[in-house]
């Protein structure tokens, strides 16, 4: 081997040398004491160089000289050779991704994606408008050029006409399977494909004459019959080279569809079909008015592709469904494979999956992009075969293979910590904050992001920023995760662990002490409350047990021995008279009211008819021992229900009895008890009793010196009763007992007032 000028760059990997010549490369292995030489005219078809660099990774050795990047294995054979461009290669690297990073002082860095490498690019720089398979040909419509086919053979398409005008717009490369023909539509010609030649059609209208040819923007054939839509509106023709008719004049029209066995035409207002000679709409939606930028037909739907609202779809019953999440897109062209849509958009190339069920809640789950190797994001047309896609732009045709392993990599996430355990106490559990990133430098902008802090959040939340904050937590372990999704719905969920450590009352001893000391002060209060509950039973059972002593000694009062004395002698005044008769009826009424007595006392409450009857019963007894002495009258208000109202029971009858036996009994003429029932409303009521006797000041006077104080102890029995009735919350009843000869000298007597409110429980 010559002598060689060996450049600076060199480098030892292992038991391997590299050396960068001018002319090629020298590798030394100095294990097998080998020594390779490869020139850079065999290994790129270049002569020489002037400046070089190695690199070496894990898996391979990067050798770089100006236009190219060479990529060799550890055994020397070469796996790759890029070409890249001259200004910017003069240092460049390949990643472990694929990426090829290039760098000089005058341009900074740059960045090949390894999806851009991995892609085929056909007519860079040239506005392809159009492209689309015919008998199994590829062609493209280039703007201002005219028709391409693809030659598998030579890997490249190839000029089928050329437009001998400038700006050749390219309308339609289009596979018509009723009539079995194709179209090649431009603003210059109509064409169709025969014998591997593009032949134009020359439409004549009706008196014979070539229609302009620069106006066909479409054709469908249906029921024997051409339907193209021209700059004027739509033609109808058995045969476009002898017969046409301008059919509708109508402006804007675009394109044209055959749907349930109905032509279709859309444009710049809307889509429109044709019914009884006229365009009509298919309904009053206001979708249909937006303009349309495209049309497929299928058995079920005719899809329709909109500028700037997406894609919507019409069904056999003229019903619309709009798919929400292509809101935003403008259409350029529809694809359905099975269950999926493929769109060609402004934004790229969307993948859309019809939910049979509801198709308002189709998705997207996949996009591809630029930095999925689309020349431009703003995509003219598609076409796909298999798992390959050609995504026509301004700038050329991109051919991707969709089965690529780079399309079904997961992104990368990290946090920005060390450790995955994050412990915060103090001041700092009150605002926590936490940093993510994802390591990929083509496809930030592709890359959604969303969290969740359980157990705190059970359903994802969506951000924009990559920093998040929490507030105010509460002591205890959360687990925080953190979605990346990709373009092609890939998702990669990372987990990070929060520890909010809690102050030391609201730890767990702190939490069962105070739980302890909780339960003790419960304890104690219900203690407490017991006791007040057990003190309270008591004074009901004592006030039951006075209530049934005063109702004995009300009972003994009523069954004074005097009246009992008095009834027995006047039976025995009656037998000796031998008014046998009289006596008898006198006994009857006797027994009768002991039984009433002893009935009525037993009770809390009786009617007003039972308490008369009570009354009346004692009095006419009364009324047979005084003879004519004595005399009463019971007036009662007809507004009562005698039968319904209640008063508490042998209430009044012991003021009667004391109104009898002080008052009328010590009186030398003729006495008269006046018992009066007053309605004042449903639960209010008064009782006056009256007598024109001695009076209670006479009557105290006079019986001052009785041992055996009847008046005095009957008096406290009634006031005990009346006492414990307001208690009760049943009654209220207000007594007033005056003697009459206070308030006029002319006037004997005492006058008992009683004002019962009866309190109804709810």
């Amino acid at each position: 081997m010559s002598k060689r000028k060996i450049d600076n760059q060199g480098l030892v990997y292992n038991h391997i040398s590299y050396y960068v010549l001018e002319k090629g490369i020298i590798f030394i292995d100095f294990k097998d004491y080998k020594v390779i030489y490869k020139s850079f005219k065999e290994l790129v078809g270049v002569e020489d160089t002037n400046y070089s660099r190695c690199f070496a990774t894990r898996e391979n050795i990067q050798i770089c000289i100006p236009g190219y990047l060479m990529i060799f294995d550890y055994q020397l054979s070469i796996q790759k050779i890029y070409v890249l461009p001259l200004n910017l290669s003069n240092k460049s690297f390949k990643d472990s991704k694929g990426n090829i990073w290039m760098t000089d002082l005058a341009n900074g860095i740059s960045l090949i994606p390894n999806t851009q490498i991995q892609a085929s690019y056909y007519l860079q720089n040239k506005k392809i408008q159009k492209i689309n398979k015919i008998d199994n040909q590829l062609f493209v419509g280039l703007t201002d050029r005219g028709f391409y086919q693809f030659s598998s053979k030579n890997s490249s398409f190839y000029q089928l006409n050329e437009f001998n005008r400038g700006n050749g717009e390219i309308y339609q490369i289009k596979e018509d399977t009723g009539k079995s023909e194709n179209y090649f539509i431009s603003a210059s010609n109509y064409y169709t494909f025969k014998n591997s030649k593009l032949t134009p059609c020359n439409i004549k209208d009706y008196l014979n004459k070539q229609i302009n040819l620069l106006g066909i923007k479409d054709v469908t054939f249906l029921n024997n019959n051409y339907f193209m839509i021209c700059s004027s509106g739509l033609i109808v023709s058995e045969n476009p080279e002898k017969y046409s008719v301008l059919f509708i004049n109508k402006n804007g029209l675009m394109f044209t569809e055959s749907f349930q066995n109905n032509i279709y035409v859309a444009g710049s207002d809307g889509l429109h079909f044709l019914e009884n000679n006229k365009l009509k709409k298919p309904n009053k939606n206001s979708l249909l008015d937006v303009s349309v930028t495209n049309l497929l037909s299928s058995k079920k739907n005719l899809f329709v592709g909109t500028d700037g609202r997406g894609i919507y779809l019409l069904d056999n019953k003229n019903k619309i469904y709009y798919l929400k999440e292509t809101d935003g897109l403008s259409v350029q062209r529809i694809i359905q494979k099975e269950n999926h849509l493929w769109l060609a958009t402004q934004k790229g190339v969307y993948k859309i999956k019809l939910n049979k069920e509801n198709l308002e809640q189709s998705i997207i789950v996949d996009a591809f992009y630029d930095t999925d190797g689309l020349l431009q994001n703003n995509t003219n047309d598609i076409y796909i075969e298999n798992d390959v896609l050609y995504a026509a732009s301004d700038v050329g045709l991109a051919k991707i293979n969709l089965a690529n392993p780079l399309f079904k990599k997961k992104p990368n996430l990290y946090f920005k910590t060390q450790t995955d355990t994050l412990q915060y106490q103090n001041e700092a559990r009150d605002n926590i904050t936490i940093s993510f990133a994802s390591l990929d430098f083509v496809n930030q902008e592709h890359l959604s992001y969303s969290y969740r802090l359980l157990p705190l959040q059970k359903k994802w939340t969506k951000t924009e920023t990559k920093i998040l904050n929490f507030s105010n937590l509460d002591p205890k372990q959360y687990t925080l995760e953190v979605k990346v999704t990709d373009q092609h719905n890939n998702q990669t969920i990372k987990k990070l662990y929060l520890n909010v450590v809690p102050e030391w009352w609201q730890t767990t001893v702190a939490k069962v002490a105070f739980g302890i000391l909780s339960l003790l002060l419960f304890l104690g209060l219900l203690k407490i409350i017991k006791t007040q509950i057990t003190k309270k039973e008591e004074a009901k059972a004592q006030q039951d047990k006075r209530i049934a002593g005063l109702e004995l000694q009300a009972l003994r009062s009523q069954m004074n021995p005097h009246f009992v004395h008095n009834s027995l002698n006047a039976i025995q005044y009656f037998i000796q008279r031998n008014e046998v008769e009289l006596s008898e009826n006198y006994l009857s009424k006797f027994s009768q009211l002991i039984r009433l007595f002893f009935e009525y006392s037993r009770r809390q409450n009786i009617t007003i008819k039972e308490e008369l009857e009570l009354l009346k019963n004692y009095l006419e007894i009364e009324k047979l021992r005084f003879e004519e002495k004595l005399n009463y009258t019971i007036s009662v208000c007809e507004a009562f229900d005698v039968e319904e109202q209640l008063i508490p029971s042998m209430l009044l009858q012991p003021i009667v009895e004391n109104a009898v036996n002080h008052g009328i009994f010590h009186k030398k003429e003729n006495g008269t008890i006046y018992v009066t029932f007053k309605y004042i409303n449903e639960n209010t009521f008064e009782i006056t009793i009256e007598d024109n006797g001695i009076g209670i000041n006479k009557s105290k006077a006079l019986f001052k010196a009785s041992s055996k104080n009847y008046q005095s102890n009957s008096s406290k029995v009634l006031q005990e009763r009346l006492d414990l009735l307001n208690l009760s919350k049943e009654w209220t009843i207000a007594y007033t007992s005056i003697d009459k000869s206070e308030k006029d000298s002319t006037k004997t007597g005492t006058l008992i007032t009683l004002l019962f409110k009866q309190h109804f429980q709810s």
